[in-house]
């Protein structure tokens, strides 16, 4: 028992040494942060009364029906991010039951389409992330539906090139793809405030990744993306390992060489016989 729980500890210091311990998605019963988690799917146990769900940064095909069904039972959501995620086409049955949905992240998901009536069914959005997909002129004209849009980040599209369409312009703050800045500025309510300040958190993500949106994606990846050096956690972890791998095989020849003496060591009764010197005391003199 010792020795495997010993390797138990060896194998969660290399977890958070690497940095690939697993984690659980913990979440609260109105907001659930599980970005990064590698996920494939939408986790099942998440409360159906949640508001603000966060799915960024995660494996998921959004384009599979079985997504789309996991999806379309959070309709109580206000906030959903589904940035870095794989989305080439939102069509009308995505969003269709989100009718409370204020803010949108659809940032990074390969969009390179919108089904007209797409977002019909979201009059209250006034926050909505595009930025790093490959949305092309013209604009979706799905974008018209959307009454109640305050904030709309476009940034990152390569293949925007026209001018800011007319009905696009307004009382809106707009992030258009050759623009450093807001446009139009306007905005006073206290909703449209709190939804502006995710979109300037968005913004400073978005322009941490201006090299990486300006480079060629390779199969829908990117490739030019910087990681930090984990080279030293890895050695640190190869040195940690072995070491204890060294112990526990040092511990287990000890223990095997400690056995075979106990088996070998027998307290015997002697003979009678035995007992009796076989010395000759003549022979002494």
């Amino acid at each position: 028992m010792g020795s495997v729980r010993l390797l138990g500890l060896v194998m969660c210091f290399w977890g958070t040494v690497t940095g690939n311990a697993p984690q659980p998605c913990v979440h609260g019963n109105r907001e659930v942060p599980c970005s990064n988690m590698k996920l494939t799917g939408i986790l099942g146990q998440v409360l159906h009364n949640t508001t603000e769900l966060d799915l960024s940064e995660n494996h998921l095909n959004l384009s599979h029906p079985k997504s789309l069904q996991q999806l379309t039972k959070f309709d109580r959501l206000v906030a959903l991010n589904l940035s870095g995620n794989y989305l080439p086409l939102l069509e009308k049955r995505h969003l269709s039951s989100l009718s409370t949905l204020q803010v949108l992240d659809l940032s990074r998901c390969q969009l390179a389409g919108i089904e007209n009536g797409a977002f019909r069914r979201l009059s209250k959005l006034q926050t909505l992330l595009l930025g790093g997909n490959e949305l092309r002129d013209p604009l979706p004209v799905a974008l018209k539906d959307l009454r109640a849009l305050a904030s709309l980040d476009l940034r990152g599209n390569r293949h925007i090139r026209g001018g800011l369409p007319d009905w696009l312009k307004g009382e809106r703050k707009i992030f258009w793809p050759d623009s450093l800045d807001f446009m139009a500025p306007g905005c006073k309510s206290k909703g449209c405030m709190k939804n502006l300040n995710v979109l300037r958190f968005q913004r400073k993500l978005l322009a941490e990744e201006d090299s990486t949106l300006s480079t060629p994606t390779v199969n829908g990846t990117d490739t030019s993306k910087e990681r930090p050096s984990h080279s030293w956690q890895y050695l640190v972890a190869v040195l940690v390992t072995a070491i204890s791998v060294s112990i526990l095989i040092a511990l287990g020849a000890k223990f095997k060489i400690f056995h075979r003496y106990l088996a070998s060591y027998r307290h015997t009764r002697l003979a009678e016989g035995d007992t009796a010197s076989h010395c000759d005391p003549m022979s002494l003199r």
